[in-house]
């Protein structure tokens, strides 16, 4: 449905570019810029920026900006049971270190406070380079946010990698490298693992633990040299 391998050409235009603040915090903000393809890899760069970059919509002009983007969140991208399989690696300079979710699946439809992001899917999640979980949120009967999670992952994000998450009649799978042996399988029913439409996210943020950096220098480069879509026939 999907198979992106960023050779030239820019960003496909099935990918809508972030431009203001994420929800975790007002001084966290992406720009389109930080989005672009260069050298055969789509790259999200997390740097400090004299003045507001051309795009972005944030509540402050100098600062730490990051990129991110998702797929177009319509038919035929959009669905319940999907495969998402990326390679990528991230470039650390100056000790930069974002959040970043890559890949993730968010829930189309739903109200970030108040639906308490039933569905959202955090594939690989970590504020480090050197290991990840995985968490899938969902809402009980009773309207309580509640999560599944994986136990860590030991992978260093600074080499390339083939990632896979397989979401397939309530099961999700997940592959590092080898796409025939799962690193981890959950097996839920349809209130941890709900029947919503969801579209494939690549999110990066200033760090959940740190914050954004103090300084003006360095930067962090996620290279994804392809992403592949596929939807369950």
């Amino acid at each position: 449905m999907v198979d992106d391998q960023f050779e030239s050409g820019g960003i496909p235009s099935h990918w809508i570019l972030y431009h203001s603040h994420y929800g975790s915090s007002p001084n966290n903000c992406t720009a389109p810029s930080h989005d672009y393809v260069a050298n055969g890899y789509l790259n999200l760069v997390e740097s400090w920026e004299p003045s507001t970059p051309a795009g972005a919509t944030c509540p402050y002009s100098a600062g730490w900006y990051t990129g991110g983007m998702k797929l177009d969140p319509v038919a035929p991208y959009i669905a319940d049971n999907q495969q998402v399989t990326v390679r990528y690696r991230i470039v650390s300079a100056g000790g930069i270190v974002s959040h970043h979710i890559i890949p993730m699946r968010w829930p189309t439809g739903i109200t970030y406070v108040y639906q308490k992001n039933n569905g959202e899917e955090d594939f690989v999640e970590t504020d480090t380079l050197s290991s990840a979980r995985t968490f899938l949120h969902y809402v009980t009967s009773s309207g309580s946010g509640q999560q599944t999670y994986s136990p860590t992952y030991s992978i260093d994000l600074t080499q390339w990698h083939t990632i896979r998450f397989t979401q397939l009649n309530h099961t999700v799978y997940g592959y590092f490298d080898d796409m025939s042996k799962p690193v981890w399988t959950y097996t839920g029913d349809s209130t941890t693992i709900p029947n919503v439409l969801r579209t494939t996210v690549l999110q990066q943020e200033c760090s959940h633990s740190s914050g954004c950096p103090t300084g003006t220098s360095g930067s962090e480069d996620i290279q994804i040299d392809w992403i592949t879509v596929d939807t369950a026939s």
